[in-house]
């Protein structure tokens, strides 16, 4: 009878124990938005020849997101950071059309609805620069009629024909403005300029008038709210173009960009470009590529910052390191990292994944995230602390509050601990009557 008296309070105990798993797994709170970062998939070296000219290890990140971060629903918005081609091997115009609709092609299929954003990086209108017959008429640096086709129209969009710099015929497209689900992006492509001579040279940068554009768009938008403004270079090595053939000495773009990020703190300066050495890459931290300016503890595992956050969107290849002593060719690199980014009505957790070979034993190493403390509940129409529920009518007409819960896991978890208590009940119930059972038992057969 000990015995099995024991054994039922050890089965009780082991399923209050479960009580708390339930409730756990299923509070697990859904992000209002998913952003992935991609940048520097560099298609040249003869991959543009293949059939599908991206490199395995592109597609596998691509599937990794698709089917492994997102469960098969898709991110919300990619972002792509430059530098999609590159100057190596061959180019026309038939090439040059194939490869730009293959990448749109493949970073699309991990979008819900095709929402892919781009900037230009200083490698991407090289393929067009060919003389004579190779010089083709479908820019390679240019993707704002994918964006258009899946955004639509940007908010605000900045030409070359608005500025007076004397600009080449393929630097159409400055900077644009998207709005998606409430949250800001901003895109600042980089301009590639002519010699005097007529001949094209790398003499990449921004102009002036970019910068003032973005300021101008940041003062519509206002201080309060997250902007994603990014562009191929990372703040410390823009260079300033003051007209296509010179470089401002003082290097106003940079200082000038420094100046806005201070004034709107809540922008997320996001680039690519730098994928050598070691400063950038395969880290064990998020927090080593996406830096907080001025950061602070916020409790509960987040963090805070008083200034901008500076985001490096990882690259599909990196090279010039103890994995990948030389440059990049067509083979896969040792290190590919992209970075995810989910919004939350309190927050933005950044995580950074690497998928390439050189990772875990598994073939994938998550690094740590970084979470960061941030009221986004304004920018996705959700009610602030102060604003009056909205109600709707039920059928019986009666009154509903739709405003979520001041807690975001109580409404998900309160039927997994409904349940638990039940059955924990009902083996409680279940024990009581069997201890009866049994003590009873003892009697009848005395009495016999």
């Amino acid at each position: 009878m000990k015995k099995a008296i024991l054994s039922l309070l050890l089965l009780l105990t082991f399923l209050i124990s479960f009580v708390p798993e339930w409730s756990s797994s299923s509070a697990e709170e859904e992000p209002l938005m998913r952003i992935v970062m991609f940048s520097d998939l560099h298609v040249e070296f003869g991959l543009q020849d293949l059939k599908t000219p991206i490199r395995p290890s592109t597609l596998k990140a691509v599937n990794y997101v698709l089917d492994d971060l997102t469960d098969g629903n898709g991110v919300d918005v990619v972002m792509v950071g430059g530098d999609m081609t590159g100057p190596r091997g061959s180019w026309n115009q038939s090439v040059v059309t194939k490869t730009k609709n293959s990448v749109n092609q493949v970073l699309s299929s991990m979008t819900k609805d095709n929402k892919v954003l781009y900037v230009m990086g200083n490698h991407d209108p090289e393929p067009s620069l060919g003389i004579g017959e190779n010089r083709t008429t479908d820019y390679s640096g240019d993707y704002s009629s994918f964006m258009n086709q899946s955004c639509g129209e940007p908010v605000s969009v900045l030409y070359s024909d608005d500025i007076l710099s004397g600009l080449s015929p393929y630097n159409e497209v400055l900077c644009y403005r998207y709005t998606i689900n409430g949250i800001e992006f901003i895109g600042m492509n980089t301009p590639y300029t002519p010699k005097k001579n007529g001949v094209y040279s790398e003499l990449s940068g921004l102009y002036v008038d970019q910068v003032e554009w973005v300021e101008e768009e940041l003062a519509k938008i206002g201080k309060d709210k997250t902007v994603f403004l990014f562009s191929h270079y990372p703040i410390d090595s823009l260079r300033t173009l003051l007209t296509p053939t010179a470089l401002d000495a003082e290097n106003m773009a940079k200082k000038e960009m420094e100046r806005i990020l201070k004034e709107y703190p809540s922008t997320v300066y996001c680039f690519g470009h730098a994928h050598s050495g070691e400063t950038r890459w395969a880290k064990k931290k998020t927090s080593e590529l996406v830096q907080l300016q001025q950061m602070s503890l916020a409790g509960q595992g987040l963090y805070s910052t008083k200034n901008y956050i500076d985001c490096h969107m990882g690259s599909m290849g990196y090279y010039d390191n103890p994995y990948q002593p030389g440059g990049l060719t067509a083979e896969d690199p040792m290190v590919v990292q992209f970075v995810m980014v989910e919004l939350y009505a309190d927050r933005m957790v950044f995580q950074v994944h690497n998928t390439g070979e050189k990772a875990a034993v598994n073939g994938s190493y998550e690094i740590s995230p970084l979470a960061v403390s941030r009221d986004l509940r304004a920018q996705f129409g959700l009610p602030t602390a102060t604003e009056e529920p909205d109600t709707t009518q039920t059928t019986d007409g009666n009154s509903q509050s739709t405003v979520p819960s001041e807690n975001p896991q109580e409404e998900s978890s309160a039927l997994p601990i409904v349940l638990g208590a039940g059955i924990c009940g009902v083996v409680v119930i279940g024990v009581v009557v069997l201890l009866l059972v049994l003590r009873k038992k003892p009697k009848d057969k005395g009495a016999a």
